[in-house]
């Protein structure tokens, strides 16, 4: 896969986890605690945003290769797996556990 490849991959998977989140938003306004229940899909959806945002803005850095961004992906995939989240909190242990899976996803498409 070359950049721009990459760039359109990445654009495109950030545009429908929006949707996903977009559609969370709706049904949370609309009885929260219904919403909550099944927040898993909107966490791996922001999950997803988020880690497509941060390599998208990494990207446009004329300098920064694919394999750049591979050795990234593999760094925090390894990191998610070291150092597994052990917050009080266990939504952010969730929300830590699915930014490591995002992570792990796009490694695994970049291979």
């Amino acid at each position: 896969m070359n950049k721009q490849e990459l760039i359109a991959e990445l654009t495109f998977i950030k545009k429908y986890a929006e949707g996903r989140i977009a559609k969370f938003q709706e049904k949370l306004a609309d009885d929260p605690a219904y919403a909550f229940s099944w927040a898993d899909g909107a966490m791996s959806a922001a999950a997803e945003a988020k880690v497509c945002e941060f390599v998208l803005a990494v990207l446009e850095n004329e300098e920064v290769t694919v394999e750049h961004v591979r050795k990234e992906a593999t760094a925090m995939t390894m990191r998610a797996a070291r150092y597994p989240a052990s917050s009080s909190s266990e939504v952010s242990n969730a929300m830590e556990r699915k930014i490591g899976a995002a992570w792990a996803e796009l490694l695994d498409r970049l291979n």
